[in-house]
Protein backbone atom coordinates (compact mmCIF):
# COMPACT_ATOMS: atom_id res chain seq x y z
CA UNK A 1 0.00 0.00 0.00
CA UNK A 2 2.77 1.87 0.87
CA UNK A 3 4.55 1.42 -2.70
CA UNK A 4 1.39 2.21 -4.52
CA UNK A 5 0.79 5.90 -2.51
CA UNK A 6 4.26 6.90 -3.07
CA UNK A 7 4.10 5.98 -7.03
CA UNK A 8 0.75 7.40 -6.81
CA UNK A 9 2.15 10.81 -5.57
CA UNK A 10 4.99 10.67 -8.45
CA UNK A 11 2.45 10.36 -10.75
CA UNK A 12 0.68 13.45 -9.72
CA UNK A 13 3.53 15.44 -9.28
CA UNK A 14 5.03 14.54 -12.68
CA UNK A 15 2.48 16.16 -14.41
CA UNK A 16 3.02 19.99 -14.14
CA UNK A 17 6.68 19.11 -15.67
CA UNK A 18 4.76 16.93 -18.68
CA UNK A 19 2.52 20.09 -19.18
CA UNK A 20 5.50 21.82 -19.83
CA UNK A 21 7.05 19.53 -21.63
CA UNK A 22 4.04 19.56 -24.11
CA UNK A 23 4.36 23.15 -24.56
CA UNK A 24 8.31 23.13 -25.70
CA UNK A 25 8.88 20.20 -27.61
CA UNK A 26 6.94 18.22 -30.61
CA UNK A 27 7.26 14.68 -29.39
CA UNK A 28 5.54 15.06 -25.70
CA UNK A 29 2.08 16.29 -27.71
CA UNK A 30 1.43 13.14 -28.81
CA UNK A 31 -0.82 10.98 -27.21
CA UNK A 32 1.31 8.24 -26.86
CA UNK A 33 3.81 9.85 -24.90
CA UNK A 34 1.92 10.38 -21.80
CA UNK A 35 1.70 7.08 -20.71
CA UNK A 36 5.30 5.95 -20.61
CA UNK A 37 6.12 9.01 -18.64
CA UNK A 38 3.84 8.62 -15.59
CA UNK A 39 4.27 5.07 -15.68
CA UNK A 40 8.18 5.88 -15.29
CA UNK A 41 7.13 7.99 -12.59
CA UNK A 42 4.96 6.13 -10.99
CA UNK A 43 7.40 2.46 -11.06
CA UNK A 44 10.14 4.05 -9.69
CA UNK A 45 8.39 5.67 -6.76
CA UNK A 46 6.81 2.29 -6.51
CA UNK A 47 10.35 0.54 -6.51
CA UNK A 48 11.68 3.33 -3.85
CA UNK A 49 8.32 3.23 -1.67
CA UNK A 50 8.83 -0.26 -0.92
CA UNK A 51 12.52 -0.48 -0.73
CA UNK A 52 13.18 2.59 1.65
CA UNK A 53 11.15 1.11 4.75
CA UNK A 54 12.62 -2.08 5.01
CA UNK A 55 15.86 -0.92 4.57
CA UNK A 56 15.65 1.55 6.64
CA UNK A 57 13.63 -0.05 9.48
CA UNK A 58 16.25 -2.78 9.07
CA UNK A 59 18.83 -0.49 10.21
CA UNK A 60 17.24 0.61 13.22
CA UNK A 61 17.67 -3.48 15.12
CA UNK A 62 20.59 -4.24 16.87
CA UNK A 63 21.90 -6.21 13.94
CA UNK A 64 23.16 -2.94 11.82
CA UNK A 65 24.38 -2.80 8.54
CA UNK A 66 24.52 -6.69 7.20
CA UNK A 67 25.06 -7.34 3.52
CA UNK A 68 22.09 -9.59 3.64
CA UNK A 69 20.42 -6.28 4.75
CA UNK A 70 22.35 -3.72 2.32
CA UNK A 71 21.35 -5.79 -0.83
CA UNK A 72 18.12 -6.37 -0.15
CA UNK A 73 18.09 -10.37 0.52
CA UNK A 74 16.43 -9.95 3.90
CA UNK A 75 14.08 -13.06 3.67
CA UNK A 76 12.52 -15.29 1.87
CA UNK A 77 9.72 -13.28 1.23
CA UNK A 78 11.29 -9.97 0.51
CA UNK A 79 13.22 -11.30 -2.93
CA UNK A 80 9.51 -11.85 -4.21
CA UNK A 81 7.38 -8.98 -2.85
CA UNK A 82 7.93 -7.04 -6.27
CA UNK A 83 7.08 -9.77 -8.08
Amino acid sequence: MWGTTCGAIAAYKVRPFQKELERSYGIFRKQWMRYPIMAGAFSMAYYVGTQLPARLLRHTRKDGVTNDTYSSRYDLVGRFRLF
